[in-house]
């Protein structure tokens, strides 16, 4: 009978701990409305609300240990030397443009004589509103070997970045292989034989 009672009472304790989880576990996920959306809000929904509050809430007292932790460290202010490079940067730019305009110049310039003696001229180049002018000439030395020099100035500018200059110059030098068809020795056999013929024709006509 004893036994028998014993077994009464832990069903009796058992039945009475289902009903009190269920019932808290009711009461956990009860509904209590809606938003401006209507979306069903529950008692679960304000828990994990509240849970993720409080691990932000420990995220944030981290960053602040961190950012106290950075009182009295001194931040070094690279405002001067950000100006400073942009600038350097911007002059390199405009200097290589000065530079093209320079060579573009130049190569305007005469590098042969063909017909005589010594051949000059004069260009010009630009390239980014930079302007430059140059002077050459070019000579033959003989049939074989002709000489070519000149330079080039920047107009109204000076250069900015180190190692550059607003002056450039170019020597060169052409030397020719094989046989040479000069082409003053040329007019001057086509001048001699027209002669000789004019004389042939005078010869004939006296006759």
């Amino acid at each position: 009978m004893n036994r028998i009672k014993s077994l009464v009472a832990v069903a009796f304790l058992g039945a009475t701990a289902f009903s009190s989880a269920a019932q808290a576990q009711m009461v956990d996920n009860r509904y209590l409305g809606a938003d401006e959306n209507n979306t069903a809000i529950f008692t679960e929904d304000l828990v994990k609300t509240t849970r993720q509050s409080d691990s932000n809430l420990v995220e944030i007292n981290k960053n602040k240990k961190e950012i106290d932790s950075l009182k009295g460290v001194e931040i070094k202010d690279y405002t001067d030397e950000i100006n400073a490079n942009t600038k350097a940067i911007e002059n390199l730019r405009q200097d290589v443009s000065g530079a093209t305009a320079l060579s573009v110049a130049m190569s305007s310039l005469p590098s042969t004589s063909a017909d005589a003696p010594v051949s000059c001229g004069v260009g010009g180049g630009t390239h980014s509103y930079k302007y430059a002018v140059g002077l050459g000439c070019a000579t033959n030395l003989n049939d074989n070997f002709s000489l070519n020099f000149g330079g080039s100035m920047l107009v109204g500018e000076e250069m900015k970045t180190e190692g550059f200059d607003k002056f450039a110059g170019k020597v060169g030098f052409t030397y020719k292989f094989g046989p040479v068809q000069n082409h003053a020795k040329l007019v001057k056999k086509i001048e001699d034989q027209e002669a000789r013929i004019k004389k042939l024709e005078a010869l004939l006509d006296s006759k």
